[in-house]
């Protein structure tokens, strides 16, 4: 056996692991963003991009059935993260106890990524159960694939500056992961006139789909984790439970800004093809441009965010997104912004910083943390702990899910109201997180 506590992970091996990451991006794409724009779709002025699917109308006034089954779907992702965390870390196999966990979940949750978005029947219940069905089974196996998956980023790094040259890997596969998922709305704009809007839009994800699975299982086959994970990590066997890793004060603390952000961020993800057409007035098409242009900078930017927290530590970086997305985010919802071109595209431009840091630096702080923990404890518990940050996330997302729609009604009291104080709810969240990690104190930050 190797001294893994000095081995680098090959380049090779960085970028077999690091496409898994675009993999798992691209299958999840969808559901975590496009789900209210497929049974709630903007309202363009003049015929609804797609037919009515599931009911669309208010429940006791301020709810949408979307909203109910995408937050529902994450209540049950909630209760499922720590046990197929548990599981992951308990897990033991000659081929890898992250990659076999990995393995059981690729194909379902590939095949149910795609099955939200083929209602089969012209009833709406049927669609809508259905729909619920394929939600939950769609997170359950989403979980088994992420968590073990994520947990990889600590055990394979043995010291932070390894970490930190994962992390980045991981986050520039994910960006091109998201970049791509993103121009869903150019894609089907390029097939709408064959197919019609909605047999374009399924062809899309259904193509996103099949290369999401290819991707997602050149980790599985090719990651050699028995060699490159810590004997330490592989032999031992975690006792640690959700409610452990919540014991650390500065893990809650992070979790607490990182919740704010996934609000903020998926209010905006969910909304930028609302903002394009209602407020810009522009095509959905454009909404595409915006997150290429937007993450293309981004890309130039991950050296700066290298350097900018090596030297300054990881907290002042993050601190700086948070204000920056604030602003960015604030600037969308006033009114008459939209008849500015440039405008539009400038927040693209400077959105891209900020991006660059929330792609690198969360996981690194995960694994600081995770890695703090093993050394205290002498056992990894990294699935748990990635678990904790999975939780959060898909809490944030799962909300947001129940209160974009459920504000998009307001566009009945008065034209755009709704869509423009979603932005304003970004914004909000995005201060709360920066407060939040402000009390953030761990040593080396």
């Amino acid at each position: 056996m190797p001294d893994t506590l000095n081995t680098r992970l090959p380049l090779g091996q960085l970028i077999i692991y690091a496409l898994g990451q675009m993999g798992w991006c691209l299958a999840s794409y969808g559901v975590l963003n496009l789900l209210v724009y497929f049974y709630l779709p903007p309202d363009d002025g003049t015929t609804a991009i797609f037919p009515p699917f599931i009911y669309t109308g208010a429940i006791l006034g301020v709810i949408t059935v979307i909203g109910l089954v995408g937050a529902g779907g994450r209540v049950f992702d909630a209760i499922t993260d720590p046990i197929i965390a548990r599981w992951s870390d308990r897990m033991s196999s000659t081929w890898g106890r992250r990659r076999k966990m990995m393995a059981i979940a690729v194909v379902p949750f590939t095949l149910f990524s795609f099955l939200c978005f083929y209602p089969i029947s012209s009833d709406i219940n049927t669609n809508t159960t259905l729909l619920v069905i394929s939600i939950i089974l769609f997170y359950l196996f989403f979980t088994a694939y992420y968590v073990p998956y994520t947990a990889l980023i600590s055990e394979l790094g043995k010291s932070p500056k390894e970490r930190l040259r994962i992390s980045t890997a991981v986050s520039l596969s994910w960006s091109f992961g998201f970049v791509l998922g993103a121009q869903v709305y150019a894609f089907k704009g390029m097939l709408v006139d064959q197919m019609g809007h909605t047999l374009a839009f399924q062809t899309v994800i259904g193509a996103y789909v099949i290369l999401a699975f290819i991707l997602m299982l050149l980790p599985i086959f090719f990651l050699k984790e028995n060699k490159y994970v810590d004997p330490q990590f592989t032999n031992s066997i975690s006792q640690a439970s959700l409610k452990d890793v919540l014991k650390v004060k500065q893990f809650r603390t992070f979790l607490l800004s990182d919740l704010c952000y996934w609000i903020g961020l998926t209010f905006i993800q969910i909304g930028l093809v609302y903002y394009t057409v209602e407020l810009f007035k522009r095509p959905e098409e454009n909404a595409s441009l915006f997150q290429l242009i937007m993450f293309l900078l981004s890309f130039a930017c991950y050296p700066l965010v290298i350097i900018w927290s090596r030297r300054r530590g990881k907290k002042p970086v993050l601190l700086f997104a948070f204000l920056g997305f604030t602003l960015i985010f604030g600037l969308m919802a006033i009114p008459g912004l939209g008849s500015i071109s440039a405008a539009y595209y400038a927040m693209a431009v400077t959105a891209s910083l900020p991006i660059a840091i929330f792609s690198i630096l969360p996981n690194v702080v995960v694994a600081d943390q995770s890695n703090d923990h093993s050394e205290i404890h002498g056992y990894s518990a990294a699935g748990m702990f990635y678990a904790a940050r999975s939780l959060v996330t898909k809490l944030g997302i799962g909300l947001s899910n129940l209160l974009f729609p459920s504000l998009l009604l307001l566009n009945d009291v008065a034209p755009q109201l709704g869509t423009q104080i979603t932005a304003v709810v970004a914004a909000s969240f995005c201060f709360l997180g920066y407060l939040f990690l402000r009390g953030y104190d761990r040593a080396e930050e």
